[in-house]
């Protein structure tokens, strides 16, 4: 475990691995890519103990943690529509039922762009031969035309947002990707066309309802009105952030 979330460069991470065993230039730059708090996972206390002192002599300071010391994430509750007003913060279920979540219980506020992975099934035509067969799929007299279901795998930037309450009991979760969608309904007259406008002040409104709140870099980000939002590579990259977040605060 890191113990700031500066990520090591590409070139600290090679030193250190050069006299790890087992351990190769392709680790080091799979690991600079996605280093967001936790570097690695399930080594041996011995190579463990061993990477750490190689990756103090290139000045990155870490941590050996036991992977059941780790806070595993809290439970997940997908949402829809989360509107935030002064006393609260309003949490709509699937079902459409909507509670307030006090603004002092909300522990830590996560959000950011992030690569998402996503499976789509789609109707494929395949004709086949027709061998006297009648019917409403026939064409031609010869050939009818049957579809297939395939599965394609898509990856997609989403804006992600989760909200963890007191004590990492439960967190909610809601991906926004249109811009008049139900997350944004509340923002009324401030509502834009943008997308990426929109989930800006949805996350600046949160920060500055529950300023005691942990944030994310993404949030951070955000809530400061940086140039650029701060990208998650994978939702894995934005989930180890959050757990090392958690551990942090433990």
């Amino acid at each position: 475990m890191q113990t700031n979330l500066e990520p090591p460069t590409l070139e600290q991470l090679k030193e250190a691995f050069r006299g790890i065993p087992g351990l190769t230039a392709v680790d080091a730059a799979m690991l600079s890519r996605d280093a967001f708090g936790i570097l690695a996972r399930s080594f041996e206390p011995e190579r463990a103990r061993a990477l750490q002192s190689a990756l103090a002599a290139q000045g990155v300071e870490t941590e050996v943690v036991d992977d059941a010391g780790l806070p595993p994430l809290p439970e997940l509750r997908i949402v829809h529509r989360l509107d935030s007003t002064p006393d609260a913060l309003m949490i709509c279920d699937p079902l459409g039922r909507t509670f307030p979540l006090p603004w002092q219980n909300v522990m830590l506020i996560a959000a950011g762009r992030v690569r998402m992975t996503e499976f789509k099934s789609v109707d494929v035509p395949h004709p086949v031969m027709n061998y006297g067969r009648t019917g409403p799929y026939r064409m031609g007299g010869e050939v009818i035309v049957q579809y297939d279901h395939e599965t394609h795998e898509e990856h997609h930037d989403r804006w992600l947002l989760e909200v963890v309450i007191t004590g990492a009991a439960l967190r909610y979760s809601i991906v926004a990707d249109r811009p008049m969608g139900l997350l944004f309904q509340y923002l009324g007259d401030r509502r834009t066309p943008d997308l990426d406008t929109n989930f800006k002040m949805v996350v600046k409104d949160l920060t500055g309802n529950a300023p005691e709140a942990a944030v994310n870099r993404g949030a951070y980000y955000l809530r400061e009105n940086a140039a650029e939002p701060f990208y998650y590579p994978s939702k894995k990259a934005f989930y180890d952030e959050m757990t090392w977040l958690l551990w942090k605060m433990k």
